[in-house]
């Protein structure tokens, strides 16, 4: 019976360890790839001149440019000038160190940074903070600035979640499924020796 409760003890603790590495090697895996598209995305949008809205709904860029990883909200752009005050964002996002380099951000971001040119124009009849559009090139007239690009991991971390439920609940299952089985075998064993008692203690 010890040696039973020893073994299955020791295949939750396996199957423990073996859900806690999957994890984070699925999420270190998914992590790498969102910095290849957003590095591959942000290459793109710093080749060709775009212009970048403060209440824009969608990710600018020219036709046929986008990035499949990232959802509703997931996107974020942000022109920064020369000093590294922020001109303008689409939405919130993690700030960029080196240009080129996609590091981990802020608030579960992973953000990059290249160089552009950027020049504002006012929107007519908009008497707000955000009276303006930008126009944003990669070289050319206009102030030179810093373009930040910065992917939310919110639905990176959904998916590893979801996947660490079903890996915890298939290795409850193999537990649950191995002590039954080990219950069931030291029963049958043990069975014979109870009927020899019982006939010992007929037989006295």
């Amino acid at each position: 019976v010890r040696l039973a409760a020893v073994a299955v003890c020791l295949l939750a603790a396996g199957a423990g360890i073996i859900v806690v590495a999957g994890s984070l090697a699925a999420r270190d895996q998914l992590t790498r790839q969102a910095g290849q598209l957003l590095r591959g995305y942000a290459g793109q949008l710093g080749r060709h001149p775009f212009l970048l809205t403060p209440l824009s709904r969608t990710a600018p860029g020219p036709a046929g440019l986008s990035l499949t990883a990232a959802g509703d909200g997931a996107l974020g752009i942000a022109v920064r000038d020369s000093g590294g005050q922020l001109v303008m964002r689409t939405a919130p996002g993690g700030p960029a160190g080196q240009a080129g380099t996609v590091q981990p951000g802020h608030a579960g971001y992973l953000a990059i940074a290249e160089p552009i040119h950027y020049r504002a124009h006012r929107i007519p009849y908009a008497y707000s903070a955000e009276d303006f559009v930008l126009d944003v090139s990669p070289a050319g007239p206009g102030s030179p600035g810093t373009l930040v690009v910065s992917l939310s991991l919110a639905r990176i971390g959904r998916a590893t979640g979801h996947l660490t439920a079903v890996m915890l609940a298939v290795s409850g299952l193999v537990v649950l499924a191995a002590g039954g089985l080990a219950a069931w075998m030291i029963s049958a064993m043990l069975r014979p020796l109870t009927w020899l008692g019982h006939r010992a203690e007929a037989i006295a």
